[in-house]
């Protein structure tokens, strides 16, 4: 499969997100439809493109705290044994007053591109995604994730990186790092007040330069 692009605007949200990709190529050996179940051997995904955008949308707040109590419930079954990604970009970005920072971290406005490595044991079942997980990518600003290895689980309620080993140009976090939060798409757009943070940072070294870059002050 070649030159793929999918999207959806929802302006009574408020949200568009798009993905796209260069080249899809893989040896799939079940794609069961009827039964939601689908086993990939082997995969390798060229410049694969995942773009989010947030804005204020034309339903009521009355209406936005129902949608959030409601559930989305999945009952596909995914099975990837090895995943290669090649040159992906990860964009998300949230409506704001202000302009986006310029040469430091901006949480509202995150650009990810470069994202290369390897996805083994990928499983997705109904809301939990799980996957190990050997990647690198580089920041918009120059910030650069040499290598991310880690035992990845996603679920509505927390992102965890267990066995992780993260190495940066100056730093090396290892052991286990998570993020809690009660809704992924609401709580991340405040980071700071409602996403809870866990680390057992064992044998980690951080750069002063390298926290600056995420913590300085507009």
């Amino acid at each position: 499969l070649r030159n793929i692009i999918l999207s959806n605007k929802d302006k009574w949200i408020g949200e568009d997100i798009s993905f796209s990709l260069k080249e899809f190529n893989a040896k799939v050996k079940t794609f069961d439809l009827s039964n939601k179940n689908i086993v990939i051997d082997q995969a390798e995904i060229a410049t694969p493109i995942f773009e989010r955008k947030d804005y204020e949308g034309k339903r009521p707040t009355r209406e936005k705290k129902k949608i959030q109590k409601m559930e989305s419930p999945n009952d596909w079954k995914i099975f990837a044994r090895s995943i290669i990604l090649k040159n992906g970009v990860v964009k998300n970005d949230k409506e704001t007053v202000r302009l986006p920072y310029k040469n430091k971290f901006d949480e509202l406005h995150i650009f990810f591109h470069s994202i290369n490595g390897n996805i083994e044991n990928l499983n997705l079942e109904k809301d939990t995604l799980q996957a190990n997980v050997n990647l690198s990518t580089k920041e918009k600003y120059g910030f650069s994730v040499l290598n991310l290895k880690s035992k990845f689980k996603f679920t509505p309620r927390k992102m965890e990186f267990d066995s992780l080993d993260l190495l940066t140009k100056t730093s090396q976090l290892k052991n286990y790092y998570s993020m809690n939060y009660t809704s992924f798409q609401d709580d991340m757009d405040d980071f700071i007040n409602k996403v809870n943070l866990v680390g057992r940072l064992n044998d980690s070294k951080v750069s002063s330069e390298e926290v600056s870059f995420f913590a300085s002050i507009a």
